[in-house]
């Protein structure tokens, strides 16, 4: 039970670390109508950093070792990581949509992956991916309309 606890504080740690204050370029964007508010994110997020903590920790427990699931989680928690600077510090909406693109196919495999392993754990993610789904019609928005 400790290590769910570390999984979870290390993540959440981590999202908070890697949150960059939104400037006034986002602001000024053209967004599409069904953007949420921004504190919106603030509470999704850490929702689904602790479903995604409880998933892998779960894996963890039946491989006691990183597998191949364990480690697309990894580079996907990587991959997801990297978004925030990549669209809001620099500013590179196409390259962040390609990012999330490949997330989103990463936590594709990996749920059914999960899944396989334990059925619990791919479920989890689920919601991860749809959260997922509408960041890229977000982030897809804002490519095609600035």
């Amino acid at each position: 039970m400790r290590i769910l606890f570390i999984i979870i504080f290390l993540t959440l740690l981590i999202s908070f670390l890697s949150m960059d204050k939104i400037d006034s370029w986002y602001l000024d964007l053209n967004k599409s109508s069904l953007t949420p508010p921004g504190y919106i994110f603030s509470i999704v997020w850490p929702i689904l950093y602790i479903l995604m903590s409880i998933s892998v920790w779960i894996i963890w427990n039946k491989e006691k070792e990183i597998t191949f699931p364990i480690q697309l989680y990894i580079i996907q928690l990587i991959l997801n990581f990297a978004w925030s600077p990549l669209f809001f510090k620099y500013h590179l909406i196409y390259e962040s949509q390609i990012l999330l693109l490949f997330t989103w196919m990463l936590v594709f495999i990996m749920i059914i992956l999960f899944y396989s392993i334990d059925k619990t754990a791919g479920i989890l993610l689920i919601p991860y991916l749809i959260w997922l789904s509408f960041a890229l019609y977000l982030n897809n928005y804002i490519v095609k309309n600035n």
